[in-house]
């Protein structure tokens, strides 16, 4: 398998995420002032990275460790799906043999009038789904994959590919 220049740039897990157990859901209860400030928040941060990526090209911010990529957490850990170790490893041979680059391509704009913006979901996610092809031999794939940017406190983008919409490779 080919190791992209970029593999670098791929972390196993994204800093802020997190997922309920199927034991213990947690309850989060919002105001509507709450939910208002959050979608608020989500549309300046999916505003501020859709004006960066049309002055900056994501190769740009990821040689200036200004970005990273990520998968889900619980994939990360080995824990989604029928046989969450193959999903796994399945996830990090299609992200590395294809899905990442075609996602940086997208983000560059390399594809006029295909150009995907985040938005702002109405409870103040940010998001867009791309479908996005990677892998190789019986495990190549093309999927639907939500991709979340976040902000941390060091000042990186996170971009995470979140894969888990499907439950087995």
């Amino acid at each position: 398998m080919r190791v992209p220049l970029w593999s670098s740039l791929i972390s196993r897990q994204h800093p802020s995420f997190t997922r309920p157990s199927r034991r213990r859901m947690p309850v989060l209860s919002l105001t509507d002032e709450q939910i208002r400030e959050r979608v608020s928040q989500a549309r300046e941060l999916a505003k501020q990275l859709n004006a960066l990526l049309q002055r900056v090209s994501i190769r740009e911010l990821g040689m200036a460790d200004k970005v990273q990529f990520v998968i889900n957490r619980v994939v990360a850990e080995g824990k989604h799906g029928v046989d969450g170790k193959h999903f796994l490893e399945c996830t990090k041979e299609w992200a590395t043999g294809g899905a990442i680059e075609q996602l940086m391509n997208l983000l560059d704009k390399d594809t006029p009038g295909n150009v995907p913006q985040f938005g702002a979901g109405d409870y103040g996610s940010v998001w867009f789904d791309t479908h996005l092809t990677g892998g190789e031999g019986e495990n190549r794939r093309t999927m639907l994959v939500r991709v979340i940017p976040s902000y941390d406190v060091e000042g990186k983008w996170n971009i995470m590919l979140d894969n888990t919409l499907v439950g087995k490779w």
